[in-house]
């Protein structure tokens, strides 16, 4: 019986192996890929318009600074942006800086207490 560290190990390893194997097909498959991207767009624009008001807030701006470590666990790492109130207009600025793993835990697993509340 493996464990999980084990199989852990061995999923990763697989993924940088057969890396190619994805990129080949959307090498192979660019209109299909094309279509896929713009009806995901088409679909979620508020999260479209969200995503580029925190890019360019941080490039043109320079309003929002990205921060270094994770706001949830502290670590020193690459940080995304999480839109913890929603994408809606009025909160496309509001996010907290949290590394992947949390980001993947928050969204797999949604805790409010684990977020900042809101200004009122």
């Amino acid at each position: 019986m493996q464990t999980v560290a084990q199989v852990r190990k061995y999923k990763r390893e697989w993924k940088n192996r057969n890396k190619h194997v994805g990129q080949r097909w959307a090498e192979a498959n660019k209109a299909k890929v094309y279509r896929a991207l713009t009806a995901w767009q088409q679909r979620n624009r508020d999260k479209v318009h969200a995503y580029q008001a925190v890019n360019d807030a941080q490039r043109r701006g320079g309003t929002l600074q990205k921060s270094p470590f994770c706001q949830l666990c502290w670590t020193v790492c690459k940080t995304e942006a999480h839109h913890y109130l929603g994408y809606a207009k009025e909160f496309r600025l509001t996010v907290v800086w949290i590394c992947r793993s949390c980001h993947k835990f928050i969204h797999w697993k949604p805790d409010e207490s684990l977020l900042p509340s809101p200004a009122v």
